[in-house]
């Protein structure tokens, strides 16, 4: 082979992207990919199978998989459905690209912004102020418990907190008469410093045989705060709301998370 001859072609076997690339840009038969493809058996049997995997992808996979649920759900927006087609050409990227799709249709469509402040992992509570997690215990049944759930006599509750950082934190519950009750610090009436990591605080609450509405409060601010401030607020904000099933934050200022379950139900 001559000098003139090795510089217009290659011997060299293009890689799966750069085959794709190729395939992508037309087939253009003046290309140097062009013109090893025509003299290589091999490469021209891995283009046939791209071709193959491309036609069985557009007929079968995408529309089972983008399109529908595209369509579902940005049905006005033809702008992205233009982009979806273009991008699904290359079979090489469709499983990836649809994924990454399907992902972000999900999370529009089950998780949709600013309409729920319970996390994944149990915390009730807005993220990046203070999470609140109430483990209950009734006999040997260990449970999570969640709004509007019921508790009866006896059962125990321990809280678990999640801070944004280091500072006092508080636990309070108020019943449906306004009636207030310190849960934690125990012994104190101080809020008590914690170290701003997840941590379950000491001690469990066990349940009298009480029942209605109760609602617990957690309570986190990184400068010392007590217990009579809270009792004022929180006579406050039940005099405005006009009942706790409405007072889901104290007019106070610091971080929290409340939390409304009832007593005496089965």
């Amino acid at each position: 082979m001559s000098n003139k001859d090795a510089g217009s072609t290659t011997s060299v076997c293009p890689s799966d992207f750069g085959l794709e690339a190729f395939w992508l840009d037309g087939q253009p038969k003046d290309s140097p990919a062009g013109r090893h493809i025509n003299q290589c058996r091999q490469c021209q049997a891995r283009l046939k199978t791209i071709e193959d995997e491309a036609g069985q992808f557009r007929q079968e996979i995408y529309p089972a998989t983008v399109e529908a649920v595209a369509d579902r759900v940005i049905a006005e927006q033809s702008v992205f459905k233009g982009l979806f087609t273009r991008l699904f050409f290359s079979p090489r990227l469709a499983a990836v690209a649809a994924l990454g799709v399907l992902i972000v249709v999900l999370t529009i469509v089950v998780f949709p912004p600013e309409q729920s402040t319970e996390k994944d992992d149990g915390y009730i509570g807005i993220k990046g102020t203070v999470g609140l997690q109430i483990v209950c215990k009734r006999q040997e049944l260990v449970f999570r418990l969640n709004a509007g759930d019921s508790l009866v006599a006896d059962d125990s509750i321990q809280f678990v907190v999640a801070a944004p950082g280091p500072g006092f934190v508080m636990v309070v519950s108020m019943t449906e008469d306004g009636g207030l009750s310190l849960y934690y610090p125990a012994g104190s009436r101080q809020a008590r410093q914690i170290s701003g990591q997840e941590q379950t605080l000491p001690g469990s609450i066990i349940l009298d045989d009480s029942r209605g509405a109760e609602r617990i409060f957690v309570l986190f601010s990184t400068a010392q705060f007590d217990f009579e401030a809270v009792k004022q607020a929180a006579a406050r904000g039940l005099s405005k709301s006009g009942s706790i099933g409405e007072l889901e934050k104290l007019p106070l200022d610091v971080a929290q998370t409340s939390l409304l379950f009832l007593k005496g139900g089965a």
